[in-house]
């Protein structure tokens, strides 16, 4: 890391980058087509153990570095403005942390990849749509079943009746199993079905 920009040009060029904003079927939408009506996935990065996108990430969420995440929305949003899939966004939604979890860490880093992401694509970001209502335990270490049961019925959504029938994007750092969209989605749908959901994440893991 340094300050050239939020790391530094020989690291950056040797980024697992995707193309998945050019690919209707890359691996995040197979892996969440047909899910709680999720239409389109996408990631930046393909995140392997031990390698340049896991250091990101860590230094994103456990060592107070909110501008990693907001430096490579901005970098992604540069790349969506070339996607077809992407033209008519209404609402970036990140997904959110539990406010012990927020206090604790200061910032919530799927906001701030949003907020990157918000500058660049000219769409606006809402924090107020979907909360947290339980603290869950951290993905990281558990098991496919038990992710999926870790995050079932965890969010809840506020009553926004002019969202319906928009084209919301829920934005995550992560996407592993896809529990964690996949239970963010299924609250918004059960209050507004007639939106239409997409996904974009930092990184998407191996």
């Amino acid at each position: 890391m340094g300050d050239e920009q939020e790391i530094c040009t020989f690291c950056q060029y040797h980024l697992p980058y995707t193309d998945d904003h050019l690919d209707p079927n890359n691996p995040c939408f197979q892996q969440l087509k047909g899910r709680s009506q999720i239409q389109f996935a996408v990631a930046l990065f393909r995140l392997s153990n031990a390698g340049l996108v896991e250091n990101l990430i860590y230094n994103l969420k456990y060592n107070s570095k909110p501008q990693i995440g907001y430096y490579f929305g901005r970098e992604y949003g540069i790349k969506l403005l070339k996607s077809p899939f992407f033209e008519s966004i209404d609402l970036l939604v990140p997904i959110p942390l539990h406010s012990k979890r927020k206090r604790k860490r200061g910032y919530n880093q799927s906001a701030k990849i949003a907020m990157g992401l918000a500058s660049i694509l000219q769409v606006p970001v809402d924090e107020t749509i979907l909360f947290r209502k339980v603290q869950t335990k951290t993905q990281t270490r558990l098991s496919s079943l038990a992710r999926v049961a870790n995050v079932s019925g965890v969010f809840s959504c506020s009553k926004k009746p002019a969202i319906d029938g928009k084209h919301i994007v829920l934005i995550d750092d992560v996407l592993t199993t896809g529990a964690t969209l996949v239970s963010a989605a299924e609250a918004i749908i059960e209050r507004y079905p007639n939106c239409k959901l997409s996904v974009i994440c930092l990184a998407k893991a191996s």
